[in-house]
C-alpha cells in the first residue's frame, strides 16, 4: 500500500508538473501532538509541542479544486508519566517515571484543496492522506523505584537503532481549514487549522505501539497563478 501511494503520487506530479495551472508555496505549522494506544491505563499520556513545514505544489483539476502534494518535515511526540507498579506478589511499589518521546518525520501529503466556498470566498478546505517516514526517535526518561533500595535513573535512549522493533512508516489522514488573510504582491497568505491522524503504530513487534495524532495552527504562503 505504501509503494502504491508513492508510485501514484509521482505519476500525478509528472503529469501535471509542466502545467500552467500549477501553484507553488510553503507552509509552517505548530501545535500539539500525542499518541493513542490500547493500554492507556498503564501510563498517563500528555500532549507535547509539534511543529513542521512543507514545500507545496498544487495542480488545478478544475475550477475551485486542486490536487496538492509536496515534501515536508514534522516533529511529533508526547510526554508520559507512569506512577503505578506492583511487585511479583501484586503489592504496590513506590515507583515513578516521567519522560517524553520525540520523533522526526519526512512527510509527503496528497490532498484535495477546495477554494471559494460559496459565500465564504476566502475559505479553503483541504483533506486527504499523507505518508511519513521516521528519521529518528528519541525517548527521555527520568524516575525512581524503591524496593527496599532506592534506584534512580535519568536516561536518553535512541530508539532509531532498534530497527527490529521500530516501524518507520506511517500513513494517515489530514484535514485543514484555511482563510485568506492577506495578499503581498504575488503572494497569497492564508491562516488555518489542521489535524493529522496516523494509522500505523510506531512499534511493530509488541502490543504497545502507539499511533500518533496532532493538531494546531498553520500559515500558508502561495504564489498566485497567472
Amino acid at each position: 500500500m505504501k509503494k502504491l501511494f508513492i508510485i501514484s503520487l509521482f505519476a500525478i506530479i509528472a503529469q501535471y508538473s509542466l502545467s500552467q495551472n500549477t501553484q507553488f508555496g510553503f507552509e509552517i505549522y505548530g501545535g500539539l501532538s500525542n499518541y493513542m494506544d490500547k493500554y492507556t491505563e498503564l501510563a498517563d499520556h500528555k500532549f507535547k509541542m509539534s511543529y513542521g513545514g512543507t514545500l507545496l505544489v498544487d495542480f488545478k483539476l478544475k475550477e475551485k479544486m486542486y490536487l496538492q502534494s509536496g515534501l515536508g518535515y514534522i516533529n511529533n511526540g508526547n510526554a508520559f508519566e507512569f506512577n503505578d507498579a506492583h511487585d511479583v506478589y501484586g503489592e504496590p511499589m513506590d515507583f515513578e517515571s516521567k519522560g517524553s518521546t520525540t520523533q522526526n518525520y519526512i512527510i509527503v501529503p496528497l490532498n484535495l484543496r477546495f477554494t471559494n466556498l460559496g459565500k465564504f470566498k476566502k475559505l479553503e478546505i483541504v483533506a486527504g492522506l499523507y505518508y511519513a517516514y521516521m528519521l529518528s526517535s528519541v525517548e527521555r526518561s527520568k524516575g525512581y523505584i524503591d524496593e527496599g533500595e532506592l534506584i534512580r535513573w535519568d536516561t536518553k535512549r535512541n530508539q532509531t537503532k532498534e530497527l527490529e522493533n521500530l516501524n518507520r512508516h506511517d500513513l494517515g489522514l489530514n484535514a485543514e481549514l484555511h482563510r485568506k488573510i492577506a495578499t503581498l504582491g504575488k503572494l497569497n497568505i492564508n491562516l488555518g487549522l489542521y489535524g493529522k491522524l496516523g494509522f500505523l503504530p510506531t512499534q511493530k513487534n509488541n502490543d504497545y505501539g502507539y499511533s500518533n495524532y496532532s493538531f494546531g495552527l498553520k500559515t500558508i504562503v502561495r504564489l498566485k497563478s497567472e
